[in-house]
């Protein structure tokens, strides 16, 4: 057998329920693989074994938890400063996609780069969502729509389909996550540190619910379609990169002219630069849904809202939607502001509405009756992110015409301090 077979093997034995009885076959499958699979595949680190000290059980596992633990921050750092997609980013790190997906959107110093926010980018998503009506969702735009409960709008586009590969993925990541009656737990390690967090049968089905939902979506209301011709020897050598499903994906959706909907867009730009593959994001998704009154404005500003603090870099910054966020927070800079006022960063946002969108903050957070040390903590902040990639002369320019703009004369302190601020930031 090979590798992943046996592997495969091992998370089926280990997830199969307590009361499940096992033959003598199995059990003797089971416990053989484990200890001839490092002799038989001594490359592959994917299953380990070791001795354990009944005394001092963590110790053993140290060694093996520093190696992880550093692994994973050195693949985390290449993501952080290199356009990696997301199923690259999960082979590296040795994880399946989901959970790939999910440590992405939890960590605040994470960002899902869905968006390079640049006006062409918006004016051709919408006019590939006017024009066509075939479209090809893979996995992570499903774990958006089931994360923001809107699954059940997607099929107001048109014909929605799945490669059959990603709904075997799907099935595969199910399988692997599946939640026994017991208590299951992490393991790991920390600034060196090992912890162990425990997780209950309830967590788990709440941390696995987009999963679920977006399997279920994809089985009942999609149209799953598959390849209509192999792989050549370069897109096997793009599969190396991407895993066989992602290459699937891709390749289906060039095969039978669909347009690609992804919130990956380094993932994207592969299926494009590559195969001719055009690809939308879910905020112009969001956008046609609400143009066609199919979802409501609230609707769109809740979902634009959980994007923003999930970490997505979008098309459309809005001050609407981040002075919302900004506002909840009570005007503190934290963590959860932080991550929103980001969406500035990107080097190939439109510099013209994203000073706009930053000017109008500066107004309304000046207009508050708040301390002027919070108004220039959040200022200062906003302004650094969008002068991280552009000249901040350029910026500091064009924030100071929009403020003039958004300001009347009856708020001529206001804008006394705001011009005070821009001349010292």
């Amino acid at each position: 057998m090979s590798a992943d077979i046996q592997l495969a093997y091992v998370e089926i034995f280990i997830a199969a329920p307590d009361d499940l009885e096992r033959s003598p076959q199995e059990i003797s499958q089971f416990q053989m693989i484990l200890t001839e699979f490092k002799e038989r595949f001594p490359k592959s680190t994917r299953l380990q074994s070791m001795p354990i000290d009944p005394e001092h059980p963590l110790d053993s596992i140290r060694a093996t938890l520093l190696k992880a633990s550093k692994r994973t921050e050195n693949v985390v750092d290449l993501y952080k400063h290199n356009r990696i997609p997301i199923p690259t980013f999960s082979r590296l790190l040795g994880r399946d996609l989901y959970h790939s997906w999910l440590n992405i959107v939890a960590d605040a110093d994470l960002t899902l780069l869905s968006s390079d926010g640049t006006e062409q980018e918006h004016q051709e998503s919408q006019s590939l969502l006017t024009t066509r009506d075939g479209f090809l969702i893979e996995p992570i735009t499903l774990f958006t729509f089931s994360s923001l409960g809107l699954l059940d709008r997607l099929t107001k586009l048109g014909d929605i389909c799945v490669a059959q590969r990603s709904l075997d993925q799907l099935h595969e990541l199910q399988a692997r996550r599946r939640t026994a009656d017991r208590q299951t737990g992490v393991i790991g390690m920390v600034d060196g540190e090992v912890f162990v967090h425990e997780i209950t049968p309830e967590e788990a089905v709440r941390t696995n619910s987009a999963l679920t939902d977006a399997a279920h979506w994809a089985e009942k209301h999609s149209r799953v379609v598959g390849l209509t011709e192999p792989l050549t020897k370069d897109d096997k050598k793009w599969a190396r990169v991407l895993g066989v499903p992602a290459m699937a994906a891709m390749l289906v959706a060039k095969q039978r002219a669909l347009v690609l909907l992804t919130d990956d867009k380094n993932f994207g730009d592969i299926a494009k630069q590559n195969y001719g593959v055009s690809f939308v994001n879910s905020q112009a998704v969001l956008i046609r849904l609400a143009a066609l009154k199919f979802i409501s404005q609230e609707d769109y500003d809740r979902a634009v809202l959980k994007l923003f603090e999930s970490g997505y870099t979008l098309t459309n910054v809005n001050d609407d939607h981040l002075f919302t966020i900004i506002s909840a927070e009570q005007f503190q800079l934290t963590t959860r502001v932080k991550r929103a006022l980001r969406a500035f960063e990107p080097a190939t946002i439109a510099l013209v509405p994203a000073c706009a969108a930053v000017a109008g903050l500066v107004v309304r957070i000046y207009i508050e009756s708040i301390p002027d040390q919070m108004r220039e903590q959040l200022s200062f902040y906003m302004l650094d992110a969008l002068a991280a990639n552009h000249p901040k002369i350029q910026v500091k320019r064009l924030v100071y015409e929009f403020v003039q703009q958004r300001m009347t004369p009856v708020l001529a302190l206001q804008l006394a301090k705001i011009v005070r601020l821009l001349n010292r930031w």
